[in-house]
This record gives C-alpha cells, structure tokens and sequence, in this order.
C-alpha cells in the first residue's frame, strides 16, 4: 500500500477555514525556519533532559523527483497548482527537486504513539506536527502558544510540502506529511487547508477519498527515512523535517546569517548548537559556543552576509550580533546585582553607579507579582543588564522570555532583560503573539491573567527604565515645564491630562501629519512617564498588504529643538517593536522594516509638555546628514 495526502472535500453547508501560514510565516520564511525549529529543540531538552544542550542541523541537498513519488508529491502538486496565492508554486518540479533537511538532535520525546493518535497529553504534543496549524497545546514554561511554529517548514516550501521522520526513544520511529495550502478548488470540489501523509484505505468506498489507517510507523517510516537520504542513528531520538521544493530565500547564506543574529544569545549561553550543511557543495559550517566568537569575527563569516534592501545602510545580522555577543561576554563580569521591587526605590551601590558611568554592564534584580483566576498571588523575578554604548553609538536590545529570545537595535545602550524560570515567564508567555515579538494584555486575560499590563509593560520597558533611574542618580535637574501636554500636532479634539503627573493614564487618536494621512492609537500612562505609539486597526490593516518601510520620525519639545531642555538631551528612552531594527540620537528614531505592527514606546517624557512627533522626509534627511 503505497502512501498519499489524506485530503477530503469540504462538506456542503460547512465553512473552510481559510490557512494563515502565508499571513504569519511567509514573508520571511528563512527567519522562521530558524526560530520555531530552535525554539522547540530547546523546548524539548527542557522538559525532557534539563542541563543537555539541544542541536539543529541543517542540510541543503537534491532529491530526485521520483524518490518522491511514494510519498505523495503527485497529490500534493495538484492541489498546490489549485491554489490562487502567488506565493505557492503553479508549475511542475522538475526532474531535481532542492531541498532542506532540518534534523532536532534533542533525545527525542517520550509520549504513546500508535500512528493514528497522540497520547493526550504526552510530551511529544510539543512539536505537533501530526496536529493541525493553530492547535494550541503548550502552557507553562514552554514556547509558542498558538500553534503555527509548525508550520514553519511548510512556508519554507514553495508548495507548503514537507515531510517529516521521528526516531522514538524507545527505538520505534514513526513517519508523515504535511500540506499546508489554502482552501481551493480541484476538480470542482473544495477543499480545507491541511492535510497529513499516511495510508489511507481506497477500496472502503470506491470514488471517494477512502478511509484513513494512519501515519507510517517502524519499517514503513525507516523506509521513508531510507529513500530521502535521512541519516539518524537507531540511538539517536528527536525529529527530522524534510521541506521539499524549498524556496530560493531559504538558502545556506540566508540560515547562517539568521543563526548568528537571531540565536546568538542561545549559543552563547550553551543552550544550543548549529550545524548547517551542503550535500551539493560538500560545505560545512559548525556554530557553537566554543566557537561563536572566532567565528563571527572571521574572514568566513563574510560569505554569509545577507544584501541590504532598505533605503539606508543599516547594521545588519553580523554586526548586530558581534555587538551583542561582546555585552553578553561583559555581562558576566558585572558588579553584584542590586535587587529592588521598584524602579522609583532603588538604592545604587557606588560600585554600579561607577560601572555604569564608564561604560560597564550593570545588573538589577526586579521582583514582580501578579494574579491569576485560578491560584493566589504569584511572583517571578527580572534579570537586568544595562550598558552605555561609546559615544552613543547604536546598541542592543536583548529580551529573554524562557525559550524565546528577541533582539532588536538600541539607542545609546545595550539593554539585556531575562525572565526564566517561575510564574512571570509563564505570564509573559501567555501574553504572547503568533510572532513571538510582542506581548498582548489580551492575549494573558484570556488565560486567566488579571490585571497583566503592569507585568507587561514593566518586561517591555525594564531595560530603558533601569537606565533612566541610573541617569538619575547622576543628575537631580528637573526639566523645563510647559501649560499641559498635548501628545501631537493635527489631534482634532484638544485634551488636557487630567492632572499633570498624578492624573489618570490617557489614550485616544490623533491625525498623524504625514504624506500618506495614516492615524496612531496612543495611550499615556502619567505615573511611569511613558507614552505607547501605534497604529489603527483601520491603518494596521492596510499596511499588511505592503512590504516593509523604512522611515525616520522626529521629536521635539515645542520651541526647544536643541540644548539643555530639549527632548533630544531630556535623557528619555525611545524604542520600537513590530520593526526590523531601530536607532534613536538626538530627536531622530530611525525604524527600519517597520510593518503593521509598528509600537513605539517614550519612556522618560516631562508629563507637563507638549511633543511634537513628525516623519521625517527622505529629503531633510539626506540633507541633514
């Protein structure tokens, strides 16, 4: 009995779920074929065999057309060939087909399979690839929360294709497919978005789909296993993903750039090691931390730095990580972390005030609480690292949430925030989007958070705010105050605070004056001195169908662009999410790759003035510079 996608047509009066993989996953498809996979191999090592450290290979190879043939291929064709997005393939593969083979060398999972089900409940639910897009199965200290890391490898595929062979800890192994296209239409009938590889029985109902038996186990999965070339040793558990027709961005340059930029905070700290592959080429490249730092600061790594295409240069992949690699490396040598349970009431030893002013890392512990519908009060702890650059130079920003890691560029410092390993990480990960890049109030309330944003905001600011009580210990000058606040030019309702800094948080719209007329949600918080940026959902939704935009804003203090007073030496901190990368200096935040997702967060502003924020046009700023 020979093997084939298992896809049954909508039944008339039910609605088709259309698939979200290309919305999520698609538009950069290297990036994420980095993350998911290195997320859950950490995942797995965590729960199964704390203190291992996990292992990803990835290996570029060719596979002849015919090799697949038995798992699938002319099915999975015709229906991607159906399908009306231009992001997946409507011509035929040829005769060789370019694949990647990405291999979890974690020690497998533990957990009852017998090819139809998984045990509820078993560890082996973590990687869910025998699930459907968007099954959520992890809570507490694990990863992802919304299932579609699994769909990674499938946008990775010019036609949403992968396959996938698992070595069990027992020494069984088990074996499937996955399709995850859009809802079409093949031969008149419709069909939903996914569908798995297995046996399926045709002769039940002759004409029809048939009935399905199960996914490949043992000798039928070793087989599958044998005829793509997989390579993994009876003694060797974990997970091998095969994405068939991969697409021309996910290249072997494109894989070890994101390895170096977006995971060199995990192999620094031995929590994972990388090997990337060519079977064509017969090259190889080893990352781990025993060699990250030669490696990043060899001729070698040359070869893999990814072109630019923004407008400006900007400090790509390499750089970045070169820069944080060098704060994380001082990080252990910080003075004795001071431990505060408020950033208005904390107590600098002279030691850290010393550190920080010549440019060494200092550290703080922050205690936090919070509630839950379900338990008492629970509480967790911040790790902060905070450092000033030389000469303001740009910095990073480093954010540890558990398994998940997220870098992005920072103005005048280098910023290392770390939750890990008690009830504000498990807090943390429930506020989490789809992206792993932003936390969502909404997102912890309905998992059973009250009252999250404090936790939040506090995780999202901490760095920044770390450094502005820093600064404060230095300088005592209070800054020059105006009538009220009012938060940009071209708001057609005037609005006052509502009582200076001891007045409630405020939030609305406000016009934002640009070329293209588009309109920011803001929300003040008086107490913490900080106001949060962001687009409409009106905007937000029209700008997901652009690609990504590079643009300068600049804030000002009305009547004070420069000099003691002016918001560009008020000391406040301006960053930005939903971004590739962003600088700030001297008024000017510089946002490169900013999407929908766009939030810019002031941490640090005079509650009693006015500020001016404003894009900066291509042209002012060519002739500024």
């Amino acid at each position: 009995m020979q093997a084939d996608f298992y896809y049954v047509p909508t039944m008339p009066g039910v609605t088709a779920t259309n698939n979200l993989t290309d919305k999520v996953l698609s538009d950069n498809p290297e990036v994420h074929v980095v993350t998911e996979p290195s997320q859950n191999s950490r995942d797995a090592v965590r729960k199964a065999f704390p203190g291992r450290r996990a292992r990803l290979d990835y290996t570029f190879k060719t596979l002849a057309y015919e090799a697949l043939l038995p798992y699938g291929i002319e099915t999975a064709m015709a229906h991607a060939q159906a399908c009306s997005e231009r992001d997946i393939v409507h011509t035929e593969f040829g005769e060789d087909l370019k694949v990647l083979v990405v291999s979890d060398h974690s020690g497998g999972l533990a957990g009852k399979i017998d090819g139809i089900h998984i045990e509820p409940g078993s560890p082996l639910e973590i990687f869910g690839f025998t699930s459907g897009t968007g099954v959520d199965g992890k809570n507490g200290h694990e990863g992802g929360r919304h299932g579609y890391g699994s769909a990674s490898f499938a946008a990775a595929s010019d036609a949403r294709y992968m396959l996938f062979y698992a070595r069990r800890p027992d020494g069984s192994s088990v074996a499937s497919g996955r399709l995850s296209l859009t809802t079409h239409v093949l031969d008149g009938k419709k069909y939903a978005m996914e569908a798995r590889l297995g046996f399926i029985n045709r002769d039940v109902a002759p004409g029809t789909e048939g009935a399905w038996l199960g996914i490949l186990v043992n000798e039928d999965a070793d087989k599958l296993a044998a005829d793509l070339g997989i390579e993994r040793a009876v003694d060797d558990p974990g997970l091998t993903c095969v994405i068939v027709g991969r697409r021309d961005q996910v290249n072997e340059a494109a894989i070890v750039e994101q390895i170096v930029s977006k995971e060199y905070y995990q192999v620094a700290e031995g929590l994972i090691d990388y090997g990337v592959h060519n079977k064509d080429t017969g090259s190889s490249t080893e990352i781990t931390s025993e060699n990250l730092w030669a490696f990043i600061n060899s001729q070698q790594i040359e070869a893999f730095r990814q072109p630019q295409t923004g407008k400006r240069r900007r400090r790509d992949g390499v750089d970045r990580a070169r820069a944080g690699l060098s704060f994380v490396k001082a990080c252990q040598n910080a003075s004795e972390a001071v431990t505060f349970d408020s950033f208005e009431n904390i107590s600098f030893t002279d030691e850290i005030g010393r550190d920080y002013l010549t440019g060494k890392p200092a550290a703080g512990v922050l205690s936090l609480t919070a509630k839950h519908v379900d338990r008492e009060a629970v509480s967790g702890k911040l790790k902060i690292f905070v450092q000033r650059t030389k000469d303001g130079e740009p910095g990073v920003a480093i954010k540890v949430r558990g398994s998940i890691v997220n870098t992005a560029d920072c103005a005048g410092h280098n910023m290392l925030v770390i939750s890990d390993g008690d009830d504000i990480e498990v807090l943390l990960g429930d506020a989490e989007d789809i992206s792993h890049t932003r936390y969502e109030v909404n997102q912890a309330k309905a998992r059973g958070w009250i009252a999250p944003r404090t936790v939040i905001d506090t995780f999202n600011a901490a760095g920044s705010r770390f450094c502005r009580a820093l600064a404060d210990t230095e300088t005592e000058s209070d800054t020059i105050s105006l009538a009220e606040f009012f938060p940009m030019p071209g708001n057609s309702t005037a609005g006052r605070t509502g009582g200076g800094a001891s007045g409630e948080p405020d939030s609305g719209e406000v016009l934002f004056e640009n070329p293209g007329g588009g309109t920011f949600t803001y929300e003040y918080d008086f107490s913490a001195k900080t106001l949060r940026l962001s687009f409409t959902d009106e905007i937000a939704k029209l700008l997901r169908k652009q690609p990504p935009e590079d643009v300068v804003f600049k804030l000002e203090y009305p009547g004070q662009s420069k000099g003691v007073g002016s918001f560009s030496e008020s000391g406040a901190q301006v960053t930005a999410d939903g971004c590739e990368g962003h600088s700030y200096r001297d008024g000017l935040l510089q946002v490169w790759g900013a999407n929908a997702d766009l939030e810019i967060l002031i941490v640090g502003v005079d509650v009693n003035r006015n500020i001016d924020i404003a894009i900066v046009p291509e042209t002012e700023l060519a002739e500024a510079a």
